[in-house]
């Protein structure tokens, strides 16, 4: 019964966290898989409002495809294009911020994670100008999910500038130790 219920919470672990048995499995193959004075610095915050927002956007992509149909008719030529110009562009940012920040925040890479940083503040303009613009019609679904998506903008913002912040700290102290240990290598040789 033991080995079921270990199958089960493994095959559970797999589907919510994809990679983690195959991580588990590589940790167990190497003799010392953390290094003395490692200390990792993801940051579980941004990780949890990246997760949530990466399940939530689809629906808000979804609502915001929804309700262009519905006001396509009542809607100017030049606000039709407008409107999906942008939805289209903003579509493709949130793809490309929400990949940058999980794998920049996971795998500790600077660039990813500021790359993530930056198109969070262009998204915010973006769904700024979605919520607040006058001559857009807004309906409400548009409104409620607009301002969900500003919500994990908001909060990733902050707490990914003080991550990036963090993060670019430790990787200049792993350099330098990393450059001592091999000069004080090369020394004693």
């Amino acid at each position: 019964m033991a080995v079921t219920v270990r199958r089960t919470i493994n095959t559970v672990s797999e589907v919510i966290f994809p990679g983690i048995s195959a991580s588990v499995v590589a940790l167990k193959a190497t003799e010392n898989p953390i290094p003395y004075g490692y200390e990792e610095v993801s940051n579980l915050p941004l990780q949890m409002s990246l997760y949530f927002n990466a399940w939530y956007s689809p629906m808000w992509f979804t609502s915001c495809v929804a309700t262009i149909l519905i006001k396509h008719d009542y809607m100017s030529s030049l606000f039709k294009t407008v409107q999906i110009t942008v939805l289209i562009t903003s579509g493709i940012v949130e793809v490309a911020r929400l990949y940058l920040g999980y794998s920049g925040n996971l795998c500790e890479r600077v660039t990813e994670l500021a790359g993530s940083w930056l198109l969070s503040i262009l998204q915010i303009a973006v769904v700024l100008f979605l919520l607040f613009y006058d001559e857009l019609t807004i309906l409400p679904l548009e409104w409620a999910c607009n301002i969900i998506l500003l919500i994990f903008l908001l909060f990733e913002i902050p707490v990914g500038y003080f991550a990036i912040k963090k993060l670019a700290k430790q990787q200049a102290i792993r350099f330098h130790v990393q450059h001592l240990k091999s000069l004080s290598d090369n020394f004693t040789r």
